[in-house]
């Protein structure tokens, strides 16, 4: 939690690198991923091209053709086939 009090940059805040998945990745598959290491992901053409470059820090390439980010709660969403109104 960030205490407004702290008057924090975003800099100093422990930040965690999504990981690029392939649009053909199994939604099962993606569900684990993100229950077990991070809440949210991004579809890329290329993963491979895009987990390199965040693997060294530098700025995702345009040819890893990055096509969207997904949640966990758009996985679940889409094995369940309804929305989920959690946003109140």
């Amino acid at each position: 939690m960030v205490d407004w009090d702290h008057n924090r940059t975003v800099s100093t805040l422990q930040l965690q690198r999504p990981k690029g998945v392939s649009p053909r990745m199994h939604l099962v598959d993606l569900l684990r991923q993100l229950h077990n290491k991070r809440p949210m992901t991004f579809v890329t053409a290329r993963p491979d091209l895009a987990n390199k470059a965040l693997s060294n820090k530098i700025p995702v390439p345009s040819e890893a053709g990055f096509m969207g980010i997904v949640t966990l709660a758009d996985v679940v969403e889409s094995l369940i086939q309804d929305r989920i109104y959690d946003e109140s």
